[in-house]
């Protein structure tokens, strides 16, 4: 069983497929560190202006 999900995992659709999944998460995370740190400039401008 573990040998043929081996195989499945190695055909180039798949190894594409988990490229690109990979990019996204790259692009999600980077998304998140953004807003992130966006949303805390935005907190300090505001308590800087209180």
């Amino acid at each position: 069983m573990l040998d043929k999900f081996e195989r499945f995992v190695a055909e180039p659709e798949i190894v594409e497929m988990k490229e690109k999944m990979l990019v996204i998460e790259a692009n999600i995370k980077e998304a998140a560190e953004e807003l992130t740190w966006g949303a805390f400039l935005e907190w300090e401008l505001l308590w800087a202006g209180r």
